[in-house]
C-alpha cells in the first residue's frame, strides 16, 4: 500500500477491522467491490457501535452461502430493510455492486441508523438522473 493514494484510509478502515482486505494479507484497492463485500462493511460498521450481529437462521437470499464471511451480514441487512435482492430470491453475491445499488444502500442503512437529517430535501440533478431505477430513488 506504500506510495498508493489511499494508503491512509485504507490503514484507518483496516486497523477497526471495518475492511479486512482481499486475503493473503493483500487489500487490492483497485479491484471492483462485490454486493456482499459491501453488506459487509456496513455490517461490520453497525458492530463497531452497536455490538456483533449474530448469525441467523433465516434464509432470505437462494444464492448467498450463509456459512461465507457475508452470510450473517446479508441477512442482517436483509431483515431491516438495508439491502434488497436482484429477483427470483437471488441477491448476487459476487456481483460488481454500481454506483446505483450502492447510493441506494448508504442512504438506507443512515436511515436505520436514523441519521438522516429532518427534512433533508434530495435533489437529484445528476446528468444521467432519467436512468436512476425506481427502487435507488429516496421516497417521496
Amino acid at each position: 500500500m506504500s506510495g498508493h493514494w489511499a494508503a491512509g484510509y485504507i490503514g484507518f478502515v483496516t486497523e477497526r477491522e471495518i475492511f479486512a482486505g482481499a486475503g493473503g494479507n493483500t487489500f487490492s484497492p483497485d479491484r471492483g467491490m462485490t454486493r456482499a463485500m459491501l453488506a459487509t462493511v456496513i455490517g461490520r460498521l453497525y458492530e463497531r457501535s452497536y455490538g456483533e450481529i449474530k448469525p441467523s437462521d433465516e434464509r432470505v437470499f437462494t444464492d448467498c452461502d450463509y456459512g461465507a464471511y457475508y452470510g450473517k451480514y446479508i441477512a442482517w441487512a436483509a431483515k431491516n430493510g438495508i439491502i434488497g435482492g436482484s429477483g427470483n430470491g437471488r441477491f448476487g453475491p459476487d456481483d460488481q455492486i454500481t454506483r446505483e445499488q450502492m447510493a441506494a444502500l448508504l442512504y438506507r442503512f443512515a436511515d436505520f441508523l436514523g441519521v438522516l437529517p429532518s427534512g433533508m430535501d434530495t435533489v437529484l440533478d445528476y446528468p444521467d438522473v432519467g436512468s436512476i431505477s425506481g427502487y435507488a430513488k429516496p421516497p417521496g
